[in-house]
């Protein structure tokens, strides 16, 4: 049956997560993550949680018509050294229908752990975290439906995912806005699903504070 074609992150992460697909292509930033102070890098690697909300969509859902789920959830990972960051675990703890058909929906993470990265893309630059396999295959979200007493299935990934910067302080918010881009979904087909809204990320432990320097 086919429904669902959405997906990439959550969040998550939520989310990181997904995943999802940019159209521009990303360079190595000169920004990097810092602890405790824009002027003191991470070493080795800062534990982080994160906690957002994103919207997953299918644009060519149930009957062809676009589904849009709404899920809450968290994030585990680390930041640093440098630009480099990780999605580790992404946790799912609510979701709604917000468009379409889909009863009783669902969402989870999927080939975790998530490599992330502080990039530039485009021009002018934008200050994006891309999101890439980390050996476990394609950033990416499963998502289930009911539909008609029947548990419809969508799973779509993309390692072109790369969520905004939005924001420099703490915490540091990634935005998946339009040039996040698309993910490709197993039952939607290619660029089929995109995600939109955003996840906060702070460090896990007391007597740190992460942030992103300015280059």
């Amino acid at each position: 049956m086919s429904y669902m074609r959405n997906i990439k992150v959550w969040g998550l992460a939520l989310s990181a997560m997904l995943l999802i697909s940019g159209l521009a292509v990303a360079n190595a930033s000169a920004h990097q993550w810092t602890d405790n102070g824009a002027a003191i890098p991470v070493g080795t690697s800062v534990a982080t949680i994160g906690h957002g909300t994103l919207t997953i969509t299918d644009t060519n859902g149930f009957f062809g018509s676009t589904v849009s789920i709404e899920c809450t959830g968290d994030t585990t990972g680390t930041v640093g050294p440098g630009a480099a960051d990780t999605t580790s675990t992404v946790t799912v703890t609510e979701c709604k229908t917000d468009v379409g058909t889909c009863g009783s929906p669902s969402a989870s993470a999927i080939h975790l752990p998530w490599k992330t990265e502080l990039s530039t893309v485009g021009s002018p630059a934008i200050l994006r975290d891309t999101i890439r396999a980390d050996g476990a295959g394609a950033p990416g979200y499963k998502v289930k439906c009911t539909i008609f007493g029947s548990t419809i299935t969508d799973e779509c990934s993309s390692e072109r995912g790369q969520p905004k910067v939005t924001s420099m302080t703490v915490p540091v918010n990634l935005e998946f806005d339009a040039g996040s881009g698309t993910a490709d979904c197993t039952l939607g087909g290619k660029e089929a699903g995109h995600v939109r809204k955003s996840v906060d990320v702070t460090a896990a432990k007391a007597g740190h504070s992460i942030t992103i320097s300015n280059p």
